[in-house]
């Protein structure tokens, strides 16, 4: 799977489970369970695409025949798009490593303001917290019942550390600055984590109509990014959400729902097809199988390259010409041997190829379902062509060694 595949998987992802949450949970007073939700989502987004479940049934692959390479033209574009794409990780762990730095500076930034102690008052400034430090105004003091009230709801903040929860956002954030749905996961955990302190203070302070009271004479402030405020500009969706005593009827089927939406994310996303035929690649294909003269077998021609791959050219009866070479982007050059099989899988060398093969072959198959033929020869063991892959075996799905004639 390649970078941006994954990127692109696990933005899908994230969106179809933030969306999930926003239909079916976001009005529900399950805090606990919203939260936990949320804070679950955003590895699984990453996690998911990483699946290999061989869950979805076989599939057919055609096998590349030498008339399918595209004309000069076509290959040059293809190539010149290729490139594109190539510099698009680039600019992708660029951004994501600038918006981490930005990160880190702003954390430390708000962890050095942090004085010592769990309770600092200011002299000018709105209810907020730091991890585990709370920060208060003066004036507060001199009005028993609204410091009271307000340093609960901080608490309830600073005790649950609701900041931690706005890092871990802000980093998938940053590692998902592409897709904007990402960035509303943090926006849905602020709004829950002053649903959470509401209700805390609410039951535990002077009571639910004086706490609704104190909302009503606060004013909007600004806060530090990582700091859980009390006087955030929600105080609509908060005076609603106080109001609910019970989550819906509806909620336990909201619940059930979420299952089949995950389902669907791994089947899509998490499982792979098992091929039985070649991948039509440009790369390594499988050598037909059979070695009865009698097999009605295409001719092949396999073309060994110096870096170890092999590329079988199906329904070919002689060598490449330096035009088709040039059509498939291969040089002269990187070609280490030249082999013909006809039908029944006997190997003949074109008078050009200076090179005889044994006519063994190990065809290995991955995992990702691209399927790698090697083939020895008297100058390219097949130890050699086999050491220069550097695959990993955890990639290696099955192997299957093939005697010549």
């Amino acid at each position: 799977m390649s970078t941006l595949t994954y990127l692109f998987e696990s933005g899908i992802c994230a969106a179809t489970l933030w969306l999930t949450y926003r239909c079916l949970l976001s009005r529900e007073v399950s805090f606990a369970l919203n939260r936990f939700y949320l804070l679950a989502s955003m590895p699984l987004s990453f996690a998911i695409p990483l699946l290999h479940l061989p869950l979805l049934p076989a599939a057919d692959v055609a096998v590349a025949t030498l008339a399918d390479a595209p004309p000069a033209k076509e290959a040059e574009a293809a190539a010149a798009c290729a490139a594109g794409l190539a510099l698009l990780p680039a600019l992708y762990f660029a951004v994501a490593g600038g918006l981490a730095v930005r990160l880190a500076l702003r954390l430390y930034g708000a962890y050095r303001a942090a004085a010592a102690g769990r309770i600092s008052h200011q002299e000018t400034c709105y209810a907020f917290t730091f991890f585990r430090k709370i920060y208060l105004s003066k004036e507060l003091l001199a009005h028993a019942q609204d410091y009271e009230n307000i340093l609960l709801h901080e608490q309830a903040h600073a005790r649950q550390l609701h900041s931690l929860d706005l890092l871990i956002a802000d980093l998938f954030a940053a590692l998902q600055w592409f897709n904007p749905w990402a960035w509303r996961f943090k926006k849905s955990l602020v709004e829950l984590h002053e649903y959470i302190a509401d209700a805390y203070a609410a039951t535990r302070g002077a009571g639910l109509e004086a706490y609704m009271q104190l909302l009503y004479r606060q004013t909007v402030g600004l806060h530090p990014d990582y700091g859980s405020g009390f006087n955030h500009s929600l105080t609509k969706k908060r005076l609603s959400m106080m109001t609910k005593n019970k989550t819906s009827k509806l909620f336990t089927l909201k619940m059930l729902a979420i299952a089949p939406v995950a389902a669907l994310l791994v089947a899509l996303l998490g499982c792979e097809q098992q091929q039985r035929n070649a991948q039509a690649a440009g790369a390594a294909a499988p050598l037909p199988a059979g070695s009865s003269a009698n097999s009605a077998l295409p001719d092949t021609v396999a073309v060994t390259l110096k870096t170890g791959k092999v590329l079988i050219l199906v329904g070919a009866k002689e060598a490449p010409t330096a035009e088709q070479l040039a059509a498939m982007k291969i040089s002269p050059d990187s070609i280490e041997a030249v082999a013909v099989f006809k039908g029944a899988g006997r190997a003949q060398n074109p008078p050009d190829a200076g090179r005889k093969s044994s006519g063994d072959s190990v065809t290995i198959t991955l995992k990702t379902g691209k399927v790698i033929t090697l083939i020895e020869t008297a100058e390219n063991p097949l130890e050699a062509q086999i050491a220069a892959l550097t695959l990993d075996a955890a990639e290696i799905q099955s192997v299957e060694v093939k005697k010549g004639r």
